[in-house]
């Protein structure tokens, strides 16, 4: 005897009997503990077998069907769907049936679902498009189990399966679930990767009612955002009128909601919390993110009536994007040029890098892919890939986890490492030898740090003497590209010294502020911060020689004047020029430091490590600007001298772990010191690059390769080196950048989040445009406080240095800065950015200049209003907002919960 009718008793002996994607999805999730109401399934063979008799008149209908014509297609279904409404069930069915009903007592309503062989898969969802009854009695079961049968063939479907290749008709058999009818309060739709926001949130849409309410779009809503790296919610509620119910005489109605419930959230704090639990257990029962039907009963229990694959997301690898801390050097967008030498920067600069720590080199070899794709680029912006980083990191043979965190720290990013993260698994051998040779290695070149800093500046002083002695006004585009190709590559191998250095820098802060916090000094991190700040950086020499610049033109009015004069005339907007220019009018001493200072730090200036920004170099009239406004300004107090170091003394005097302390704190010192000196370093040979690269541009506009100069950066350094050697795959220069001008003139269009998840190809994942409000407005927020001081003044959002000097005495605020930024930094009263780490020039700049500073404010520029009046502690990194008039609004249907 066949077996039509399958329910939990039985599911484990007919593991091969066809149920349809919606059964067998119903069988696990009861099997795994979840909460399912009751149910049995009629197996597809008993669609097959009431059905074998009409066949072929099905497939002579559908041979003859016009797939473009909705009357064709019409007359098709209707035609089908009375041949299977007028065919008997089987005997040994109707009893099997009879008898598994009467296991579902006390019950007597139903629903009746269809669920189709092809339904709920990973490439075809069918989402409601078969048919399911609601409220049935018993005795309409068998009608509408034959009526599930002839759903699969109503027109909407007949056209869904014509389009896809996957799917035939007479492969679509159809099983029916019949399901205790639940009398719920509420119900909704729970996608475990939103497929609009993007997969690092979790969407649920809630109606109060039956589910069918919500899923046909008949009731009112609210929506429901969760963030799941952050814990947070974002809530939007939104009036409800009405809800689906049973009706007395079967089926459903609709009825008008009570009062008192219209503006209420559907779901409660505890409902919600569930609901996420719920989706976690799912979750480890699939390999794809699921689409989940739930109710809630009128006694508050849970059920979760179905689960399914989210059809619209990618399958693969799942990657994680993050600009934090890289969004410092490169902000907004890049252009090609600029991201290909950053790619190769940190391919190289990693590689080596490992091969320093004693990574064997054919472990290397079996990360190329790794290497390779260390840095996104999504939309024109920049990021790391944080999931190739963590993979480096789990080439490590001790204290991973502690590594990621330090990594995490330093970069200032809330993490995403995920346990399941997929890596190219060690040998045993490759373990033993890792083992071994990497805490040597790593103790060997921490000792040896100032040696290997010394060979990085030989190496790059070498660079530098090469690049000085090309001959830039006569050179060829062969010549010239051959250069930078060359440049470009032994400048990125050299920088495996200072991201070796960087790992240096991240392991010492933290081993410093975990080890003076352990050790019973009071306050012992923050004094870590204030010892911190007491050396002389490299990165502040360019300030005092900016200062020294100010300070002359403050004392000289006539050369204020001439100096705005100057600027109006953009035909000396060259260093040679203006040079010229103000020596003929007599301030010679004033023109030669103007010229020292472009010559050593005209390349220190905003987005200095952006090839298509024109730094001081390329245009001195916004230092010119820069000058004349500080020198308009008072000159700013002198910092007080800290205590720091003779409070670190008392402190320690016989400290059993003293002379320890000192040394970690010396060693974080010293690698900072390096970290900054090596930046400003790359900020120089970038410019080299720069200027290479506008000659190979005036070269080719000349030989009629480019329309503009400039049009170089949509280039890429390998793409310049195809075209040289004769091995582009496109040879038209000009129409492909046309193409990447139209490109990048829709991605200044996006305001794009700073971390994106995807899943599968990257580029097949909707990429979320814009951060999502997600507080209500906040009286205070928090960041990681990096230079200590207490200050309250007014506010001043900056995106664009070059654009607002008004920062005199005045908080600013920013979205994130670069070291170019120094000269704005030293007129404010205080310094808050969105990103940051304790490691990130801003907060290394700010502490050595005495500034209070926070960093890592999420969305700071947009709760902080410009103009407003606000207090920060850089030591604790609170913030207090003290106009509420002033901060941002949200709409009812906007609201959001933090809930960490």
């Amino acid at each position: 005897m066949t077996h039509y009718i399958i329910d939990s008793k039985n599911y484990a002996a007919y593991p091969n009997v066809p149920l349809g994607g919606k059964a067998k999805n119903l069988f696990l999730l009861q099997s795994a503990g979840i909460q399912v109401p009751e149910f049995i399934c009629v197996s597809a063979q008993a669609y097959t077998q009431a059905t074998t008799h009409i066949q072929a008149q099905i497939n002579a209908r559908l041979d003859a069907c016009d797939f473009n014509s909705l009357a064709s297609l019409t007359a098709t279904s209707q035609a089908i769907k009375a041949l299977i409404l007028d065919c008997d069930l089987d005997n040994d069915l109707k009893a099997q049936l009879e008898h598994s009903l009467q296991q579902l007592q006390p019950w007597d309503r139903f629903s009746v679902r269809s669920s189709a062989v092809n339904e709920d898969g990973a490439q075809s969802s069918f989402a409601g498009q078969l048919g399911t009854w609601l409220n049935v009695s018993r005795e309409n079961v068998v009608a509408r189990i034959k009526d599930c049968w002839a759903s699969a063939f109503e027109p909407g479907i007949l056209t869904y399966i014509h389009k896809r290749t996957d799917t035939r008709h007479d492969t679509n058999a159809v099983a029916v679930v019949i399901q205790r009818m639940i009398d719920a309060g509420s119900s909704g739709v729970m996608f475990q990767a939103d497929p609009q926001h993007g997969i690092d949130k979790l969407a649920i849409v809630a109606g109060y009612g039956l589910g069918e309410g919500i899923v046909g779009d008949k009731v009112e809503t609210d929506a429901y955002l969760y963030h799941k790296q952050s814990g947070e919610w974002q809530l939007t509620v939104n009036e409800k009128q009405r809800y689906l119910c049973y009706h007395p005489e079967g089926g459903t109605c609709e009825q008008p909601l009570a009062e008192h419930l219209r503006t209420q959230p559907v779901l409660t704090d505890a409902q919600r919390f569930e609901l996420l639990q719920a989706s976690n257990r799912i979750a480890a029962l699939y390999d794809s993110y699921q689409d989940i039907e739930w109710s809630y009963d009128q006694d508050g229990q849970l059920y979760i009536l179905q689960s399914r694959p989210i059809t619209t997301i990618p399958q693969g690898h799942e990657r994680v994007f993050d600009n934090s801390n890289i969004i410092e050097s490169y902000p907004g967008v890049i252009l090609p040029m600029t991201f290909s030498i950053v790619r190769l920067d940190y391919y190289h600069c990693m590689k080596g890098t490992m091969l320093k720590l004693g990574i064997p080199a054919d472990t290397i070899d079996r990360r190329e892919e790794v290497l390779k794709h260390l840095v996104g680029y999504i939309n024109g912006r920049t990021y790391y890939n944080i999931s190739n980083w963590y993979r480096v990191f789990l080439t490590l043979p001790y204290f991973k986890q502690r590594f990621i965190e330090y990594f995490e720290q330093m970069v200032g990013t809330d993490g995403s490492f995920s346990e399941t993260l997929d890596d190219v698994p060690l040998s045993l051998i490759e373990k033993l030898k890792i083992a071994v040779m990497f805490p040597l290695k790593f103790l060997y070149h921490s000792l040896r740090h100032n040696h290997l800093i010394s060979q990085y500046f030989a190496t790059t002083s070498q660079i530098r003497r090469e690049f000085e002695a090309i001959d830039l006004a006569n050179a060829g585009s062969d010549e010239l590209i051959g250069a930078l190709q060359n440049f470009v590559d032994r400048f990125t191998k050299a920088m495996t010294v200072p991201l070796l250095n960087d790992f240096f820098a991240m392991f010492f802060m933290a081993v410093t502020r975990e080890q003076f916090a352990k050790a019973g000094l009071a306050d012992g991190e923050t004094l870590v911060n204030r010892l911190l700040a007491n050396q002389y950086i490299e990165s502040t020499k360019p300030v005092d020689s900016l200062k020294q610049l100010i300070n002359e033109v403050r004392a000289d009015a006539t050369l204020s004047g001439y100096l705005q004069n100057l600027q109006q005339q953009p035909e000396l907007n060259q260093p040679d020029r203006l040079a010229q220019a103000l020596t003929q009018q007599g301030y010679k001493t004033f023109s030669q430091q103007l010229k020292q200072h472009i010559d050593d730090y005209g390349h220190r200036s905003p987005k200095e490590l952006i090839m298509e920004a024109n730094t001081f170099r390329e245009n001195p009239f916004q230092l010119l600007a820069i000058l004349v406004e500080s020198a308009s300004l008072n000159q700013p107090a002198t910092p007080e001298t800290d205590d720091a170091g003779q409070q670190l003394e008392q402190s320690l005097q016989n400290h059993k772990r003293g002379r320890w302390l000192k040394w970690l704190l010396k060693k974080t010192r010293q690698a900072i010191a390096h970290r900054e000196a090596t930046r400003l370093d790359r900020g120089l040979h970038f410019s080299f690059f720069r200027t290479l690269l506008h000659r190979i541009g005036d070269r080719m506009v000349n030989e009629n390769v480019l329309m503009a100069r400039d049009d170089i950066f949509y280039l890429t350094v390998p793409e310049l080196n195809d075209y040289r050697q004769g091995c582009a795959v496109n040879d038209d220069l000009k129409r492909l950048i046309e193409l990447r001008k139209t490109q990048a003139q829709r991605w200044q269009q996006k305001q794009q989040e700073g971390k994106i998840f995807t899943r599968g190809s990257v580029y097949a994942n909707t990429i979320p445009d814009s951060h999502l409000n997600l507080q209500i407005n906040p009286d205070s927020l928090k960041g990681v406080g990096c230079s200590d001081g207490q200050v309250s003044s007014v506010a001043r959002i900056i995106s664009d240095p070059s654009q607002e000097m008004d920062i005199k005495g005045k908080i600013m605020v920013s979205e994130t800065t670069d070291p170019g930024w120094v000269f704005l930094m030293t007129l404010s009263a205080g310094l808050i950015s969105e990103r940051g780490s304790l490691l990130s020039h801003t907060a290394i700049i700010g502490r050595e200049l005495g500034i209070p500073t926070i960093v890592g404010v999420k969305n700071a520029t947009r709760y902080i209003q410009d103009g407003s009046t606000i207090s920060m502690d850089g030591k604790t990194g609170e913030i207090q907002l003290q106009n509420p008039e002033d901060k941002p609004t949200s709409t009812a249907a906007e609201a959001a919960v933090s809930e960490a």
